[in-house]
């Protein structure tokens, strides 16, 4: 995305991209209201015995914390609807919206565990962040909300779900698939 684009422009130069969008300016204040200093950014990570491979958004300092950090854009309200999928309406007609859930998604926050699990495997690689955040920036409001993520857990939420794919595609006797 756009938002993405600059973000990276910005931890490469430490410049602010020319005509940068609302979106960023949110997501620059933010980042500057945490004190965040960048040390790594769209970093490949792979994992050499599980065979997968990703790339995360950044990594940085927080307070003296390496932290993990992934960018999700998203709106903070959705269009509430029935149970026939028909748009609620106020009094005035206006829609009716309802904020979103975000610490329900966990895919985001198990992915930031395959990151964390890759990171620990990779030879040569120093920077093991200590915790982590999944930053939304919201784009129908230009508010951005910090989830903190338990990375121990999203770990072995990793794991047990690598585990069990391997498991469902394997070959060997005694898989699913014979």
């Amino acid at each position: 995305t756009q938002l993405h684009a600059e973000i990276e422009e910005y931890i490469q130069t430490q410049e602010i991209p020319e005509n940068a969008s609302d979106l960023f300016g949110a997501w620059y204040s933010s980042v500057n209201e945490k004190g965040v200093a960048f040390l790594a950014q769209e970093m490949l990570v792979y994992h050499p015995y599980l065979l997968y491979g990703g790339t995360l958004d950044a990594i940085g300092d927080v307070d003296g914390v390496t932290t993990l950090f992934d960018w999700k854009t998203t709106d903070e309200y959705r269009i509430a609807r029935d149970e026939q999928g028909k748009v609620k309406r106020l009094a005035n007609g206006m829609p009716k919206t309802q904020r979103k859930k975000f610490n329900d998604n966990i895919a985001y926050a198990v992915q930031l565990g395959g990151y964390m699990s890759a990171l620990r495997m990779m030879e040569g690689h120093n920077i093991i962040p200590q915790q982590a955040y999944i930053v939304y920036v919201f784009k129908d409001t230009k508010r951005v909300h910090w989830e903190l993520v338990n990375l121990d857990a999203a770990e072995r939420v990793f794991a047990s779900c690598a585990n069990l794919n391997n498991n469902l595609t394997s070959s060997k006797k005694g898989g699913l698939y014979e």
